[in-house]
C-alpha cells in the first residue's frame, strides 16, 4: 500500500531532483564536435516591417526584405 505524501514533501522532492539535474553536464559523445552555426537569410522567413526582426539562432536577423529567399 502506498503512503500519502504531503504537498510540501512532494515539492521538496521535486526541488531536489531539479538541483541534481542542474548539476549534470552533458558530456560529448565519442567523436562528437561542435560546429559554428552562422545564420543566413535562408534559415527563416522575413519578419518586418523594416529590417527583419526574426530571431535566428539567438541573434536578430536585421537584413532587408529583398535579401530573403522567402520574403512572404
Amino acid at each position: 500500500m502506498r503512503r500519502r505524501v504531503s504537498k510540501q514533501e512532494l515539492v521538496e522532492r521535486l526541488e531536489a531532483v531539479e538541483r541534481r539535474l542542474d548539476r549534470l553536464e552533458a558530456s560529448p559523445l565519442a567523436g562528437q564536435e561542435t560546429i559554428p552555426v552562422i545564420p543566413t537569410v535562408h534559415d527563416h522567413h522575413y519578419e518586418g516591417p523594416g529590417p527583419c526582426s526574426a530571431d535566428v539562432f539567438g541573434q536578430e536577423c536585421g537584413a532587408h526584405q529583398a535579401l530573403h529567399a522567402n520574403p512572404d
